[in-house]
């Protein structure tokens, strides 16, 4: 086995032996969640009309489940008291960064098919309860929009996910009074991917900031100029984390 495997290996928890009663409350609250859940749903099916519009907003929540999902993984380090042995692997930073990152692209795949099969189990729940408003939304047409913004939030996921190993290392580090700049540089990010593939998904008449700056861009190319954007500065603060890894964290 490959050194970045066994990296990733172990940040997805693979080789660690979890206590059982942990993962027992763990995925009893999860279930109790879920229930609640499925109720409060089919309450709002009956009293408030839901309509197939909150299936297709799904994947939007994703967003702060890609932060999350790297950021536990670093923060993990220094809760666990484990950084210093991490840090000392004979490897570079860039190896067990991107490690790290690896294991959240795939623990976030697992979540996003939780979300997607969820979503599909909701849809026809809402066609069996309330076939008098949910029959007028045609179903190809509405799979295929999730499909197209499940498909964009996977290409953005970089950002988020290397913005939580960001401010994770920025915390431990000579540079931790810039903690706050980069949750506020956090908030206008999701503020830019909302107003980037949201507002013009499922509005085709607003513009988004894309349309502000370039009238007349097709909806397309704005996607494709925001992808482009994200993943440019997804690169550039991956090799900011690595710098501060390497010269000013504080173990």
């Amino acid at each position: 086995m490959s050194v970045f495997l066994a990296l990733v290996k172990n940040d997805l928890g693979v080789a660690k032996n979890r206590k059982k009663h942990n993962s027992f409350w763990r995925k009893l609250y999860m279930a109790l969640a879920l229930v609640c859940g499925v109720v409060l749903y089919t309450v709002l099916l009956f009293y408030e009309n839901v309509t197939p519009d909150f299936i297709r907003i799904a994947p939007t929540f994703l967003i702060f489940a890609y932060f999350a999902s790297t950021l536990g993984l670093v923060k993990r380090e220094w809760q666990g008291n484990t950084v210093g042995w991490w840090l000392s692997l004979p490897y570079s930073r860039r190896l067990l960064l991107g490690a790290k990152l690896t294991a959240g692209f795939i623990r976030l795949l697992q979540g996003t098919v939780t979300v997607l099969v969820i979503s599909v189990l909701l849809w026809l729940e809402g066609m069996i309860l309330r076939p008098d408003i949910w029959n007028h939304y045609s179903m190809p047409e509405t799979f295929m929009e999730m499909g197209r913004m499940y498909a964009v939030m996977l290409s953005v996921s970089p950002l988020m996910m290397i913005f939580g190993m960001l401010i994770f290392t920025v915390r431990y580090s000579r540079f931790s009074p810039a903690t706050p700049l980069c949750w506020i540089m956090y908030s206008l990010s999701v503020s830019f991917l909302f107003s980037t593939f949201f507002s013009t998904t499922f509005n085709m008449y607003s513009r988004s900031i894309w349309k502000f700056a370039i009238p007349g861009l097709s909806l397309n190319m704005t996607y494709v100029l925001g992808i482009m954007a994200t993943l440019i500065i997804a690169f550039l603060l991956f090799l900011l984390a690595e710098f501060i890894l390497e010269k000013h964290v504080e173990v």
